[in-house]
């Protein structure tokens, strides 16, 4: 039997994308706020889990820059 899994493809990264445009409009307003930045006050504020933004390397490398 093939399962057709096209939606579940899209539905997950359409979640992915969101939580991307969400994680990055959080630092951007953070450092607009010159608010501490680091990976659990991103993820609060963001509502992702810090997991997902260590699991993230184009997030994980922004945040570990902006933190030195």
């Amino acid at each position: 039997m093939v399962r057709n899994t096209d939606g579940l493809k899209r539905s997950a990264r359409s979640r992915s994308e969101d939580a991307m445009q969400r994680a990055t409009a959080a630092i951007l307003l953070m450092q607009s706020e010159e608010a501490g930045i680091n990976f659990r006050s991103v993820a609060t504020r963001a509502k992702v889990s810090t997991a997902w933004l260590y699991g993230t390397k184009s997030l994980r490398d922004k945040i570990m820059k902006i933190r030195t």
